[in-house]
């Protein structure tokens, strides 16, 4: 029987797309996941993790491509590691991360997914992202992203991804590096724009973060580089209708709720809006914009989400979820549960604790609808928002 070892070389023909961006494909009875390849690509491969069940391998040639493999438009592309799928035609691209999540409602959610999971592509695929968080070096005189698997900084000069505005300042940031002086030698920087303007925040330079204005629709959002927004600029007002489409009534409860991306929205639908959200300035920008807007009928709740939960059992008609990538805590999902809202939205950039989640919640609600949303062009997250009916 064959066997896998470190730095062996072997043929492989990449059978799909798995979660982390990775192709798929079979050696010598193990499964072997390869970054940056394509499904349909024969492939010469360097193992360079081994498990018992599975092995890490790098290509060393590609000796047949894919019909879906397309040349990156970035020069830093298999070296930086944000984008893992610049090689891959965007059709390709919405395909492999429909399969992501068919893979991880089977594998992880003990869930059969539907026969069709709708996917809204962004109508911009580089050019898109309005936030970003680069590291820096003023050692090696370096701003960019971390190395793929590493936290070796690539210099990165021109970013496709990036909307104009960030880009400029990208470039006026490494300008500065040789011009004045910092508070500390490594870092990062954090920047979100609007079409004009920046806010940043970073443990290089001391540069307080400055509150900007982002319109949605006919919405309007405070916010700055300390707190979250969406990236996709082309994508929000679509992000907005898919979660909140149909949804209104007398109560709602907002989880999560930043800087009241959806709270804004939901208020206009709901007679009543309790949004929670543990980051403090978070809350206190989604309290602006909601004055802003003159909507007088959201109680905001500065809390975390799961201690809010065990002291707040009041019924509500809807509830909507946009955790972090890690999703909700096991406690908080119990303690939804006791509620029993008629109807629950679940947004997610991670198909796995998407699923995961999901598992629980399907012991008493049973799932209407998954859809999904490119947020991400050239990489392999995705957007998935799933709402959930009291059975």
């Amino acid at each position: 029987m064959k066997l896998i070892e470190l730095d062996s070389l072997f043929e492989l023909e990449i059978e799909r797309i798995v979660t982390g961006g990775y192709g798929l494909g079979h050696y010598a009875g193990k499964v072997v996941l390869v970054p940056l390849a394509s499904p349909g690509d024969r492939l010469k491969v360097k193992p360079y993790k081994i498990h018992e069940n599975f092995c890490k391998a790098e290509i060393v040639e590609i000796i047949k491509p894919s019909p879906y493999r397309i040349t990156p438009v970035c020069k830093y592309f298999g070296e930086c590691g944000g984008c893992d799928f610049q090689h891959l035609k965007y059709e390709a691209q919405l395909e492999a991360k429909v399969g992501i999540i068919r893979d991880c409602l089977r594998r992880i959610g003990k869930i059969d997914p539907p026969d069709e999971i709708p996917i809204i592509h962004s109508d911009e695929v580089f050019g898109y992202r309005l936030r970003a968080q680069w590291h820096v070096s003023l050692a090696e005189s370096k701003v960019g992203y971390f190395r793929r698997d590493s936290n070796e900084i690539v210099d990165i000069e021109h970013c496709p991804i990036l909307s104009p505005n960030l880009q400029k300042f990208l470039i006026e940031m490494r300008g500065r590096l040789g011009s004045e002086r910092f508070s500390e030698e490594k870092g990062h920087i954090e920047v979100v724009s609007n079409e004009t303007d920046i806010s940043v925040v970073s443990d290089v330079f001391k540069e307080e973060a400055r509150d900007i204005r982002v319109k949605v629709c006919d919405n309007i959002y405070f916010l700055n580089a300390r707190s979250f927004f969406q990236a996709n600029r082309f994508l929000l007002g679509k992000l907005i209708e898919l979660a909140i489409e149909g949804a209104s009534g007398t109560t709602c409860l907002d989880l999560y709720c930043g800087v009241g991306f959806f709270t804004l929205p939901l208020a206009k639908n709901f007679k009543t809006v309790v949004a929670v959200e543990q980051a403090r300035e978070s809350i206190l920008l989604a309290m602006r914009s909601a004055k802003a807007a003159g909507l007088e009928n959201i109680k905001f709740h500065s809390q975390r989400v799961r201690d809010f939960l065990k002291q707040n059992q009041e019924f509500f008609d809807f509830i909507l979820i946009d955790p972090p990538r890690t999703g909700v805590e096991k406690e908080a999902l119990e303690s939804l549960l006791k509620l029993v809202p008629l109807e629950i939205c679940y947004v997610s950039c991670d198909p796995a604790t998407l699923a995961r989640d999901l598992r629980r919640l399907c012991a008493k609600y049973k799932i209407t609808s998954v859809k999904a949303i490119d947020m991400f062009p050239q990489t392999h997250h995705i957007e998935t928002v799933v709402r959930l009916r009291k059975i």
